[in-house]
């Protein structure tokens, strides 16, 4: 009997500890999987000093694709890691700044391959004002709404666009 209480002790301390390793091992496991593109880069204000705080963003020219993000260290560097695809990267101001979003780059000659890539130049929040009320179906205001105009060539688009003083024609068809 006591030979069977000792081996049972045993078997279930060592499930206990093989537990705890698996535990381990997925609490350790790095954010980016082998699959992932990273991008690394510094984002600076439009001075040209590095700016820290605001995000990055990782999205795809594709409606319907959720954006990837990542927060901006306090010297303005950063790293954003998604799956593998064509993606276009923005850099959005901290909170309560005067600053607005950076034009997007476009970073699919890099993140079209699973690695790590660093951009070769930084990333430029931009000053630029933009007024309105973005509203609801229903004719609501949206609080803390983000809006981003941009003309549609400067997503690799055609045919300018993007005249916002007309009542907001941003479908690529000349402004």
């Amino acid at each position: 009997m006591g030979s069977t209480r000792m081996t049972l002790h045993r078997f279930l301390r060592a499930g206990v500890a093989t537990a705890l390793l698996a535990t381990g091992m997925v609490i350790a496991a790095p954010a980016a999987s082998a699959a992932d593109a990273t991008i690394t880069g510094t984002v600076v204000d439009d001075q040209g000093a590095q700016i820290g705080g605001g995000r990055v963003s990782l999205f795809e020219p594709e409606p319907g694709v959720m954006p990837v993000y990542a927060d901006v260290a306090a010297d303005g560097t950063f790293s954003v890691s998604a799956p593998a695809g064509p993606y276009y990267l923005l850099a959005i101001p901290p909170e309560g700044s005067a600053l607005a979003t950076s034009n997007p780059v476009d970073v699919a000659d890099s993140t079209e391959t699973a690695g790590t890539y660093a951009l070769e130049s930084t990333v430029a929040l931009t000053v630029t004002t933009v007024t309105g009320t973005v509203t609801d179906e229903d004719g609501n205001p949206i609080e803390g709404a983000m809006v981003l105009a941009m003309d549609a060539s400067g997503m690799g688009g055609g045919g300018g666009g993007g005249d916002m003083g007309d009542g907001g024609d941003m479908g690529g068809g000349g402004g």
